[in-house]
């Protein structure tokens, strides 16, 4: 059965496909716009800024729609992937001052780096910042408390997770959720209180060591 070659749609009647559907297709314009913007930039090298602040890559736009290739040892992979406008540019000073700026929104604000995208992360900047201070200030005498980090599940909401001393690359005890309208943010302070207070003594943090020996060792199912 043939298919329209800008939305991939399987139409029964090959001339109702060329004569109707291609010509009207919503893709239409849109591929054939990111086709001539291919065209005219060819030979130019962009410049992509990761949306953690996590890189900064030398890169050319994609013969695929949306999507560009990155350099790799001064050539270009065959590899392409999707990538945010507004993280595309075509001068790497331009690019460096997007990137100066996330690297100091994820790496910079918080103890640990938040995993939330940046319109989240900006829109609830101050009660965030409010969360990881009281929380802090609370668990002062806390020597095994070495911060917290926000974690947007997907579903729920936003897990506020603990980080402690002696457990290495992972992160301690349960984690309270704020909702995603931030109406029990400051609750959730109160919550990772209680859980640490009630988690930070030695049979638990030897039980917590333990299970993640084996899970390491025998695997996690």
């Amino acid at each position: 059965m043939p298919k329209c070659k800008y939305c991939g749609t399987q139409v029964t009647n090959g001339r109702k496909l060329r004569n109707q559907h291609e010509p009207n297709c919503e893709w239409k314009v849109k591929i054939e716009d990111w086709q001539k913007r291919v065209a005219e930039s060819e030979g130019k090298n962009f410049w992509y800024v990761d949306t953690d602040a996590s890189a900064l890559k030398a890169c050319a736009l994609s013969n695929h729609y949306q999507m560009i290739r990155f350099f790799r040892n001064g050539e270009l992979g065959d590899w392409s992937q999707s990538f945010h406008e507004k993280n595309l540019f075509g001068s790497e000073p331009e690019a460096q001052v997007r990137f100066d700026y996330l690297k100091n929104l994820y790496l910079g604000t918080f103890k640990h780096k938040p995993y939330m995208g940046e319109e989240m992360l900006v829109d609830h900047l101050e009660e965030l910042k409010y969360i990881e201070n009281a929380i802090t200030e609370r668990l002062v005498k806390f020597p095994n408390f070495t911060g917290i980090d926000f974690c947007n599940v997907g579903a729920r909401g936003i897990q506020i997770r603990g980080h402690h001393q002696q457990i290495k690359g992972y992160t301690y005890g349960s984690q309270p959720t704020i909702k995603y309208d931030f109406s029990n943010y400051l609750d959730t302070v109160d919550e990772f209180v209680a859980m640490w207070e009630k988690n930070d003594i030695p049979e638990r943090i030897y039980r917590e060591i333990a299970m993640i020996a084996d899970g390491e060792k025998y695997g996690w199912d």
